[in-house]
C-alpha cells in the first residue's frame, strides 16, 4: 500500500479503513481483467504477479500463492521501466 500511496494513486491521510478500501478499488481491476500475469517470488514466497493500467499508469500486485497469505495481495506499486525485463514481460 505505502508504493500506491507514494505515488499518490490512494491517499495518504485519515485511518487505515478507507485506504484499504481505495487499494481494493484500484487493484479490483488489475485483478480481475490483467494486462499481464506471470509467476514470481516476493521474498521466500511464492505468489502471482498482475499488472494493469490505472489512470494511464501500469499497476501491479502481487498475490501470495502459498503460506498465511495465500490468496491475499501481498506487494503492489507502479511498474517502473526495468521492471518489464526483469518480469520477462515487453510493454
Amino acid at each position: 500500500m505505502r508504493h500506491l500511496m507514494k505515488e499518490g494513486l490512494i491517499p495518504n491521510a485519515g485511518s487505515l479503513a478507507p485506504r484499504v478500501e481505495a487499494m481494493k478499488n484500484l487493484l479490483t481491476p488489475v485483478l480481475e481483467s490483467p494486462a499481464a500475469s506471470f509467476n514470481w517470488r516476493v521474498g521466500a514466497t511464492h505468489a502471482r504477479g498482475f499488472i494493469g493500467n490505472v489512470g494511464g499508469q501500469d499497476v501491479f500486485a502481487f498475490v501470495a500463492k502459498e503460506g498465511a497469505y495465500a490468496g491475499q495481495v501481498i506487494s503492489s506499486g507502479v511498474v517502473q521501466a526495468s521492471d518489464w525485463a526483469l518480469w520477462g514481460l515487453i510493454p
